[in-house]
């Protein structure tokens, strides 16, 4: 009735809104679509309080993966820009994870990642756990491998960058001849003045030393 009546915008305001009632009766795929549609029309209007909640609804209602993240930033930036606070309380499970949480994290990556750099390349049967972490050829114990520098290059990217693709690309060239572990035979020099997408990948997997 209200597009009919010439409201498109609180027409997609109620489309929104039964999006919301699909979800919670496990209609995932009816109210994914309802709440595109309606993302769609709040664009064409303009209205970013609008555009950020349909974002963080498509956040909950995508798989785990690119998609989830992109529609949770998107809507997150929207509250930052707007200062539209409410949503912090309607959608707490698309805001950003508090420090402490996302340190755990970085941590816990870590520590896995020192733990199975001796295993690294060994066929399951091969692997004989004990009570003490044993070394991997020459490294030293407990050492991590390329796997955290780029988890820790790409967290610095984050936070100086907001996630430049080509900040990120040229520190991880620098990186790259010194980094323990990578396994890269030689490659072309990183062409700054390149964008990222056009850039000949000039590496070969990493394989074990």
């Amino acid at each position: 009735m209200a597009r009919d009546l010439g409201d498109g915008l609180l027409a997609a305001k109620v489309t929104h809104s039964e999006a919301g009632i699909r979800r919670a009766e496990s209609d995932h795929t009816g109210a994914w679509g309802l709440t595109v549609k309606a993302l769609r029309e709040f664009e064409h209007h303009g209205t970013p309080y609008d555009v950020a909640s349909a974002c963080l609804s498509l956040a909950r209602l995508a798989p785990p993966g690119r998609k989830r993240i992109q529609y949770a930033d998107r809507g997150r930036r929207a509250i930052a820009w707007g200062g539209f606070g409410v949503l912090t309380q309607l959608f707490p499970d698309q805001m950003t994870p508090p420090a402490h949480r996302i340190l755990n994290g970085l941590i816990g990556f870590c520590c896995g990642d020192a733990l199975g750099v001796p295993y690294e390349g060994r066929p399951p049967q091969d692997i004989h756990l004990t009570d003490t972490l044993p070394t991997r050829d020459d490294w030293p114990l407990g050492s991590t491998s390329d796997d955290t520098e780029q988890l820790i290059l790409l967290a610095r990217n984050l936070i100086d960058t907001g996630g430049s693709e080509t900040a990120f690309l040229q520190a991880l060239a620098m990186a790259l001849p010194t980094m323990r572990g990578a396994g890269l035979p030689p490659a072309e020099p990183w062409n700054a003045s390149q964008p990222p997408e056009q850039q000949r990948p000039t590496a070969a997997p990493p394989t074990a030393p």
